[in-house]
């Protein structure tokens, strides 16, 4: 948002979900699952990576599982329904009319030849 004495500019954007909107909702329900609270194992020497990729792909296909249990797609169905992501607000303050030129009160329902 810009403003100045007298002007205000609003900048809005509309929005549709994504992946990575889908992905983030997914989180709610992977933190319940112990699988994705395990350490990830250290990669110390050849066995270290090995598991550390067994994980990594334990969780990976974990995941899929996750996304595509009931829960998960209802998730995909919701976002799609009424998607709506709650952002920080501005309250413009309640100054009463501004002063114009030559101390001239301007409110919205001045005509605009009569402001100066």
């Amino acid at each position: 948002m810009a403003t100045s004495d007298i002007s205000v500019h609003l900048s809005l954007s509309c929005n549709e979900p994504n992946g990575l909107d889908w992905l983030t909702q997914l989180w709610n329900l992977a933190v319940q699952d112990a699988a994705f609270r395990n350490v990830l194992p250290r990669p110390d020497g050849q066995s270290g990576e090995e598991a550390l990729g067994h994980h990594l792909r334990h969780l990976y296909e974990h995941l899929g599982d996750i996304a595509f249990d009931p829960k998960g797609l209802q998730i995909a169905k919701n976002m799609r329904r009424g998607y709506g992501i709650k952002r920080g607000e501005y309250h413009l303050p309640d100054t009463g009319p501004l002063q114009g030129g030559e101390g001239q009160v301007v409110s919205a329902e001045t005509p605009i030849e009569g402001r100066r």
